[in-house]
This record gives structure tokens, C-alpha cells and sequence, in this order.
């Protein structure tokens, strides 16, 4: 299924890694007391963590003229990561944080973020009757990006109860018309939405089975409840709790594979992930978010501009952001787990070959 654009950024955002680089998550709610005030106190304090970090002036700077930007129209919160040269993500989030946090690192810190928009795919959420369907376009858990209305050229047409022996020709006429109605459905999602391979769907239970009938194979199909003469909130409320679901069984699943492919040796975990990824033979990395953890992360003594582990000029690196920048750098498909006894030090790899 399709990544959102947010993931993309930040999985980008690692092809940076070795120079120092500021990482700040800024809450930007606009419905807590005294908002502006709390967002100026945010400045203040991530600009003073940044200088008691030891940040340049060149990039204390930038990050501060971007936070003088932000304002509470964009989103929940806010995430900057900045180099000595420039800002190289500026991202609104649609979940809100408590708190602001700074980090100044060799490494961008994103595996929270990378975690929290797994269930994040690009998707097609479609109100179903037999007329036609209200068509949203998302990037994930949060509002529509695009809209579409779509009323097919039947929708005058319902089953009628005329009686006798008429009764099954004018019954068979209004399914005819249905279909057709779902046909036109998803050929508007296609022409507006073709790389679309999700769809989450809800409405009239024999409108949606013309529709998940007549769909290509490569687009998944998920159903959930919803009526397109009721509130939309609640269909896309479950259409939320769908994502979570498929991001839930993904993990699974990948961690089975771990599992399977450990017992066949084709598997390793700790620091010896790094040295295969500097190889590129790691196909997939899972990595803990141990961000809420009060214990320091493990480190690592890595020299990103030779991609080993014992160049000239190595730098102290966080160990799991140091493996996210290797597996963007080859790559790999990253996946945040769940912290369990399958990795070590946070991290774990399925090999390629």
C-alpha cells in the first residue's frame, strides 16, 4: 500500500545524517487556553535548548526564523528538522503533543513520528448508495485531502413493487441500475485517484457489493459501516480504526517473518544489524520507539561519510536512527515494533539473501 507523504519526508530527512542536526517537536494546538502565549514560550525554550546543546548561530537562526512562522492554522503540532545550511522538514502533524522536545544529533530523531504514521496510507474513503458515492481522498489517519461527489446516470431509478408477473422484470432493472451506478463509481476513482490501491468503502450493503465486485485486483477493498445520508465523521471514524487494524497486522506479520527467518539464519539483531545494512543486505528493519523510555538510548561510533563503523572520523550516534538512515540509504523497509524480546538493543533485520 501507498506511504503518505509525511512518512516519505521523514524517511528523506535520514539522507542527511552525519552532520549535526536539530530535531524539535512543537505542540501548536489552538483550542488550550492562552495559545499564542504557550507557543511563544515553546520558541523561547527550544531556542535556549538548542544554544545549551551546543547548535551554531547559523542553525539557531534558521530554526528560530521558522518557528516565528508557525502559527495555530496548520495543525496539532509541528516537527523541524535543521542542518547548519538549512531547514530540511518543516511538517504540520495532526496529533497533538504535550510537549516540545529538542534533540541535537548526528541523526534526525523521527522513529516516534515514523511509528505513529504506520497506519498512515494513502487511501480512497468512499460513502456507497445506489446512486452514487461521496469520494474522499487521504494521506492517513486525519481530514480529507480532495472530495469528490459522484451520481451515476441511473440514480432516478429504485426497485419498485408493481405486482404480477411484471414484478421481476422492473426488480432486475433497478439492480442493472445499481451496478452500473457502482461501474461509474470506481471508474471517477480511478481517473481522479489511479495510483490509489486502498479503499476503504461503507453505505448501502448491496451498492457496496457491486462496487467490491467490479474493482481491479490490484486495489484492496475494506468495509466498514457508514451511510451516505448520515454523518460522515463516524464513517471516517471507522475508517480510522481500519488503518490501525491493517498497520496492526502488518506488524504481526513482520514479526513473524523475523521469527521465521532467525530460525533459518537468515536473520540477525543488535549491532550486527549495522554491519549488515553497510552491506546492503537487510531487506527489512524493525526498530523499538523507545522514546518514551527515562533510559539514555544506545549509541554507536559510526562515520557516516565512509558508512562504517570505523572510519577517520567517526561520530557518537544514537544506534536506532544510525540503522534508519542505513536503511534509507539501501534501501530497506522500516518498520517501528513493539518493544519485545525479538530485537536487541531496539533493533532487528530480516536478510536479503
Amino acid at each position: 500500500m501507498t506511504a503518505n507523504l509525511l512518512r516519505t519526508k521523514l524517511l528523506d530527512a535520514y539522507e542527511h545524517a552525519g552532520a549535526p542536526i536539530a530535531t524539535i517537536y512543537v505542540p501548536t494546538r489552538s483550542d488550550t487556553e492562552n495559545a499564542e502565549q504557550r507557543l511563544e514560550i515553546h520558541r523561547d525554550n527550544i531556542e535556549r535548548s538548542l544554544r545549551e546543546a551546543g547548535a551554531t548561530e547559523a542553525m539557531t537562526a534558521l530554526v528560530k526564523a521558522n518557528l516565528a512562522e508557525l502559527d495555530h492554522a496548520s495543525g496539532a503540532a509541528h516537527v523541524i528538522v535543521s542542518t547548519d545550511e538549512a531547514i530540511i522538514m518543516s511538517a504540520s502533524l495532526e496529533r497533538p503533543l504535550n510537549e516540545a522536545r529538542t534533540w541535537l544529533e548526528s541523526t534526525p530523531m523521527l522513529v516516534p513520528l515514523i511509528g505513529a504514521t504506520q497506519a498512515d496510507y494513502v487511501h480512497v474513503a468512499a460513502l456507497i448508495d445506489r446512486s452514487g458515492a461521496d469520494v474522499m481522498l487521504r494521506s492517513g489517519v486525519q481530514a480529507p485531502l480532495d472530495t469528490i461527489e459522484v451520481d451515476g446516470p441511473y440514480k432516478r431509478l429504485h426497485r419498485s413493487a408493481p405486482g404480477g408477473w411484471s414484478q421481476k422484470r422492473f426488480q432486475q432493472t433497478a439492480e442493472n441500475a445499481w451496478e452500473l451506478n457502482a461501474r461509474e463509481v470506481i471508474d471517477a476513482i480511478i481517473s481522479d485517484y489511479p495510483d490509489v490501491d486502498l479503499i476503504i468503502c461503507g453505505g448501502d450493503e448491496r451498492a457496496v457489493g457491486f462496487f467490491t465486485s467490479h474493482l481491479p485486483e490490484r486495489i484492496e477493498a475494506v468495509v466498514v459501516a457508514g451511510s451516505r445520508h448520515a454523518d460522515a465523521d463516524a464513517f471516517l471514524d471507522e475508517a480510522d480504526v481500519a488503518l490501525r487494524d491493517i498497520a496492526a497486522t502488518e506488524q504481526v506479520a513482520v514479526l513473524d517473518n523475523f521469527r521465521t527467518a532467525l530460525g533459518a539464519d537468515n536473520a540477525v539483531k543488535g549491532s550486527d544489524v549495522i554491519d549488515m545494512l553497510v552491506q546492503g543486505r537487510v531487506s527489512d528493519l524493525l526498530v523499538v520507539d523507545n522514546s518514551m523510555s527515562a533510559a539514555e538510548p544506545p549509541m554507536i561510533d559510526f562515520d557516516f561519510a565512509s558508512s562504517t563503523r570505523s572510519g577517520d572520523q567517526p561520530v557518537n550516534a544514537p544506534l536506532a536512527e544510525t540503522a534508519v538512515a542505513l536503511a534509507v540509504g539501501s534501501g530497506a523497509t522500516v518498520h517501528v515494533v513493539a518493544d519485545t524480546s525479538d530485537t536487541s538493543d531496539g533493533i532487528a533485520a530480516i536478510l536479503r539473501f
